[in-house]
């Protein structure tokens, strides 16, 4: 069934409501999320979260939504989910005009071809097996042969590593 078909039958928190109670709530964005997700086990994948918003829990439907295969445009992106953060420079990710979107891929696109990516792989591969050993050093230096990292942290680290990395040639 197609995204547009699901659409249109919609259930969910705010259908034919007037307010989008969820959206001003004063929730965190882990609760926001958990109450969409139990949203979504009570009424399916596709669930109205508000007045003029839906959330669709395939991905079959992020094809449909945010791909322009087929011949029809994508569609555009939520200013809610997608606006970039005050402060910091436009992103690819975070650039809701379809134009200046297209610009950044298509100026991006050259260090993400197949051949660009395998230049890298030794590079990558170096960091991995280093991100994998220095864990693996943290394990076998606790006392009791348990500890705690933060994960994030850490795929932060080993990021900076390869980016960082002077073989690694983003453009030529």
């Amino acid at each position: 069934m197609s995204t547009s078909t699901h659409y249109q039958n919609t259930q969910g928190l705010c259908s034919g409501a007037p307010q989008d109670w969820l959206r001003g709530a004063p929730l965190g964005e882990a609760d926001f999320l958990n109450i969409v997700q139990d949203l979504h086990r009570k009424y399916g994948d596709v669930v109205r979260i508000a007045s003029n918003e839906v959330s669709f829990s395939t991905s079959a439907a992020w094809d449909d939504i945010y791909s322009n295969r087929g011949g029809s445009p994508a569609f555009r992106k939520s200013e809610v989910w997608h606006s970039p953060t005050r402060g910091f420079p436009a992103s690819v990710l975070f650039t809701i005009e379809p134009k200046e979107h297209s610009r950044m891929r298509r100026a991006m696109g050259p260090g993400f071809t197949e051949r660009a990516v395998l230049e890298q792989e030794l590079i990558v591969q170096h960091y991995a097996d280093l991100f994998v050993q220095r864990l693996r050093e943290r394990i076998s230096a606790a006392s009791d042969k348990a500890t705690t990292v933060n994960i994030v942290e850490w795929f932060n680290f080993l990021l900076f590593d390869i980016t960082g990395d002077e073989e690694v040639q983003y453009h030529e």
